[in-house]
């Protein structure tokens, strides 16, 4: 299913969805296991989703350079990974309490 020019990346992704929605119904009726079934449809809806913007990501021949490349991970890292609560589980920069 490919996406049409013109169209907006939602559309093309809820045409995707009901595609794949009526196989996956399909192939549940023609006795595939329906876990099977619901698994092959989210991974090619997966695979859909992620085309356009690896084809992307491909023709874009910009080079990035070494500097850009770090300071574009620290600034990922400062607007969105440290913001994440710390789950109890994750032991980071837990201090025992000694009594």
């Amino acid at each position: 299913m490919r996406y049409q020019q013109g169209e907006s990346y939602e559309d093309w992704a809820e045409r995707v969805r009901r595609y794949e929605h009526g196989e996956a119904l399909k192939q549940i009726a023609a006795g595939m296991d329906a876990d099977a079934a619901l698994e092959r449809m989210a991974r090619r809806i997966s695979e859909k989703m992620l085309a356009p913007i690896l084809q992307a990501i491909r023709e874009s021949r910009t080079p990035i350079s070494k500097e850009d490349l770090e300071k574009s991970k620290q600034e990922y890292y400062d607007n969105y990974i440290s913001k994440i609560p710390k789950r109890p589980d994750q032991m980071g920069d837990f201090v025992f309490d000694k009594k």
